[in-house]
């Protein structure tokens, strides 16, 4: 697949997901204005578009774009747990959507933001990314060779200008 079609298709998907999105944050508003009671149909919209919006952002780009081509299992490996991170946090928004008149909700909040913070580590692995920290301690590996040959390289000249000195009072 070249990338035109490729980048053609992720703006669909995105526009089907905000498409998604934006039909679970109206039937917010219709429920927080125009419900009196709150029914099972209630949590069904809310977490059926949240699920429809996780397979099509997850399962169905990775599937339209074909994007497990030419990586390695690790790889794969990492956007599952990717994958699976995303749906969790997922279902914490839907939690803290359905349980915002009590104290529940938060923990549902709490689920969302933790697993947002941890999937972007998946994430990263899936591209390629070198973690950051690691690409750090590789710098600093690098640098603390030449730092101690250059001091040595300064010293040398220094012992050697000693000893010049101690042969000119010599003589």
């Amino acid at each position: 697949m070249d990338e035109k079609e490729k980048r053609k298709r992720e703006r669909w998907i995105m526009f089907g997901s905000f498409l998604l999105l934006a039909c679970a944050a109206g039937y917010l508003l219709y429920a927080a204005l125009v419900l009196k009671r709150l029914g099972p149909e209630y949590y069904v919209v809310i977490f059926g578009c949240l699920f429809l919006f996780w397979l099509l952002s997850d399962v169905g780009s990775i599937i339209l774009t074909r994007g497990f081509e030419g990586k390695t299992e690790q790889q794969v490996k990492a956007y599952m747990l990717y994958a699976l991170m995303d749906l969790a946090g997922l279902a914490g928004l839907g939690y803290f959507a359905v349980s915002m008149n009590g104290n529940g909700g938060l923990i549902g909040a709490c689920i969302y933001a933790f697993t947002m913070m941890g999937k972007r580590k998946y994430k990263e692995e899936y591209q390629g990314i070198v973690n950051r920290e690691e690409e750090e301690g590789l710098e600093e590996n690098r640098e603390e060779p030449e730092k101690e040959e250059i001091e040595e390289n300064q010293e040398k000249p220094e012992k050697e200008e000693i000893k010049e000195n101690r042969g000119e009072r010599q003589n």
